[in-house]
């Protein structure tokens, strides 16, 4: 990360964000962990998919506004850069 901060492409002002995308993808990972051990179905297929397909879908949407929220700041940073 130093790197990027000397790019001044991170800093505090977007370090919150980073930190929320690193949780959601972990969460996404986890979920995704335990899908591949256990299945889609889980341990009870009568209830329907596993509870953490759901986990890794609400993951991935909060990914997603991470990279966008983050992209948008970046490449904002890189359009008003000097040279």
């Amino acid at each position: 990360m130093p790197e990027l901060e000397r790019l001044e492409l991170v800093g505090e002002t977007n370090f919150a964000g980073l930190i929320a995308m690193a949780e959601c993808y972990s969460r996404m990972m986890q979920a995704t962990r335990i899908i591949r051990t256990q299945g889609v179905m889980g341990h009870d297929p009568d209830k329907g998919k596993h509870p953490a397909i759901a986990v890794v879908e609400e993951s991935s949407r909060n990914l997603d506004r991470c990279d966008r929220d983050l992209g948008g700041t970046i490449k904002d940073r890189l359009r008003t850069r000097p040279g």
